[in-house]
């Protein structure tokens, strides 16, 4: 702002500088992280202390039929998994999480069209420096593949293993 004289001449002017040398290091941070997130293969999805989901990015979308404009914030962990996953989820997943910082287990995936994915999934509880929960995050990975082959092994297994009873 312009400094002035006692007849209104300007004799100078006063300025304030802020250096936003950090601010940029942390946005540019923000902007590789969030590259990460979405170009990963693996749902990676956030979510309230009341089990709402606040973030999911586009692999999760596209595993449980999301369009990519569709808010994340209308669901609830519950509507995205089968029964018998939300049980594991809610009573041993979400509580070892808040006790250790970190669960990891097998549970399933419900797409909108009602199909069931086998995932890995890990979860863990982030806190505020005082102790505060502030949310609970996930990654789930695919593990379809994983199953068809356990199975089709163990099928294959209960052949050889007949097969061989026939065999003397």
């Amino acid at each position: 702002s312009p400094e002035l004289d006692a007849s209104g001449r300007v004799v100078g002017f006063i300025a304030a500088i802020t250096d936003i040398t950090e601010r940029r290091r942390i946005e540019k941070e923000r902007a590789r992280l969030t590259a990460i997130l979405e170009n990963s293969s693996d749902l990676v999805s956030t979510s309230t202390l009341d089990r709402r989901v606040s973030y999911m990015n586009a692999a999760g979308r596209r595993m449980v039929g999301w369009d990519e404009f569709e808010d994340a914030r209308t669901h609830v962990i519950p509507e995205l998994h089968p029964d018998w996953a939300t049980q594991v989820i809610c009573n041993e997943g979400i509580p070892a999480a808040l006790e250790k910082g970190v669960w990891e287990g097998e549970t399933a995936l419900l797409t909108r069209d009602g199909r069931e994915i086998p995932v890995s999934q890990t979860i863990m509880a982030h806190r505020l420096p005082d102790g505060t929960l502030e949310y609970i995050s996930t990654i789930m990975r695919d593990i379809t593949e994983r199953k068809r082959a356990e199975e089709e092994r163990a099928r294959l297994t209960a052949i050889i293993e007949n097969t061989s009873d026939l065999v003397s």
